[in-house]
């Protein structure tokens, strides 16, 4: 990159297209950072809402693109951010009570995907 913060050798409408893109993701994960201190808060404050919030968390990354690795991107995400320094064993099984509640849901309404494996995968590295 230049001093200008513009890659060279491309077009005006490529560097416009490239700075629209770098812009959408700022705000995504602007947006991920924010609903993940949300969860991540709900759940380490044992909130009465929790579960419905990690449920939206989770439901709203299989819904951006119908893909099991968004949800493990999602969970790797709320885990580096907020969880890696969770030492307690109850929360731990709290956690994990909760995302096999969740995939188990999710397996029923989608039996190909295989989500029961992503709550034991998660609590495997916490």
């Amino acid at each position: 990159m230049n001093a200008n913060n513009k890659v060279t050798n491309l077009t005006e409408e490529q560097q416009d297209q490239l700075s629209l893109t770098i812009n959408k993701l700022s705000s995504k994960f602007a947006i991920q950072n924010h609903l993940s201190s949300i969860v991540a808060k709900s759940i380490l404050e044992d909130s009465d809402c929790a579960f419905e919030l990690l449920e939206v968390y989770i439901m709203t990354a299989f819904a951006s693109s119908g893909s099991r690795s968004t949800i493990e991107d999602s969970l790797w995400f709320l885990y580096e951010t907020h969880f890696k320094n969770v030492t307690d064993k109850e929360m731990k099984d709290h956690i994990h009570e909760m995302l096999t509640e969740i995939f188990l849901k999710m397996e029923e309404v989608t039996p190909d995907m295989g989500f029961l494996g992503l709550a034991d995968e998660f609590y495997s590295f916490m």
